[in-house]
């Protein structure tokens, strides 16, 4: 080793100097060691990573990064990290636990929102290694739940009720949302990572007056969303049944919902109806499930607000369509 150096370090003679066209031969030494790290802020790819502990076993080309504790927006991030000339390689746990949701959600999203709520995460990542395009190969899953929370403002809900329109068709005037914020007794997703997507099998937001389903997914490299929703109003079910000669429809145990899409970058979700025959049967269970009683779809909120005041029968289905 002491050889290998002073050859490195040697100054060349300068009567050789201008003899020497050939490139020097590389060097033959193998990095080896380990450096442990500790850092207040860590930051990559536009997020930032805070307390961040960890040990770096380098071999040769090949790195390994052992990650003890990093906190990326209020999620443990605890996992495993490789380098090599085959690419890189990832597993991480991501978890968290009565985090903020205010907090996080406006770390990922760079939308601002306001919530009284905690909630809890729990999750695995995985990446073989490679060389391009990771979002395309990572693998997992994740779960999220929170519990008996308030959202006092979110864009994306305000966008929802507008198009329901229940600030003058549902509530008479002014919704829950504006008010006094929006309670929930229970938020949940389940999502699958697979395909360079964030797929969700189950979103359920279950609100003291608007009940919410979904399926769809966000494409990891893009940050675009693709998701559908099923918005169940429950408090305009007191309503109609107080005001419409078919009272026998609603009262009979039937309820209604109406069919929704979430598009577009996450910065700047849009929110549209949908027909009824575009929901699939997995989407009509959830909604099911969550609702504990018969329900039926219709095209929008303001078209079942026509027939309630006219007194015709409202158009639904009673069952979903095969597609997705």
């Amino acid at each position: 080793l002491d050889e290998e150096l002073i050859r490195t370090l040697r100054p060349i003679d300068k009567d050789k100097a201008d003899t020497i066209k050939q490139k020097p031969a590389a060097s033959t030494m193998t990095p080896r060691g380990a450096v442990h790290v500790k850092a207040n802020d860590f930051s990559y790819g536009g997020f930032t990573w805070s307390q961040v502990l960890a040990d770096v076993q380098i071999d040769g080309s090949a790195v390994d990064i052992h990650v003890h504790r990093a906190n990326l927006c209020g999620i443990s991030t605890i996992g495993q990290l490789g380098i090599s000339p085959g690419g890189v390689s990832l597993h991480v746990n991501p978890t968290a636990t009565s985090a903020s949701l205010q907090e996080t959600a406006n770390c990922f999203v760079q939308k601002p929102i306001k919530a009284q709520a905690q909630f809890d995460l729990a999750g695995e990542i995985n990446l073989p290694p490679i060389r391009e395009n990771p979002a395309r190969s990572m693998s997992g899953h994740l779960e999220f739940t929170s519990d008996n929370g308030r959202i006092d403002h979110s864009s994306v809900l305000m966008k929802i009720f507008s198009v329901l329109n229940i600030t003058e068709v549902f509530t008479g005037g002014q919704s829950d949302l504006t008010e006094k914020g929006y309670g929930y007794t229970k938020a949940y997703a389940k999502a699958e990572i697979k395909g360079g997507k964030l797929l969700f099998s189950e979103i359920l937001l279950d609100g003291n007056s608007l009940k919410i389903t979904g399926l769809g997914f966000i494409a990891l490299d893009t940050r675009q969303a693709d998701i559908t929703l099923l918005a169940a109003p429950l408090k305009t079910i007191d309503r109609i049944v107080n005001k419409i000669p078919i009272v026998n429809y609603i009262a009979g145990g039937s309820l209604i919902s109406i069919p929704l899409r979430i598009s577009g970058p996450l910065a700047d979700i849009k929110v549209t109806p949908m027909s009824p025959s575009a929901v699939g049967e997995g989407l009509f269970n959830i909604m099911a499930r969550a609702l504990k009683a018969p329900f039926k779809l219709v095209q929008s909120a303001s078209e079942f607000a026509v027939q309630e005041s006219s007194g015709a029968t409202p158009r639904a289905a009673e069952s979903p369509a095969d597609g997705p």
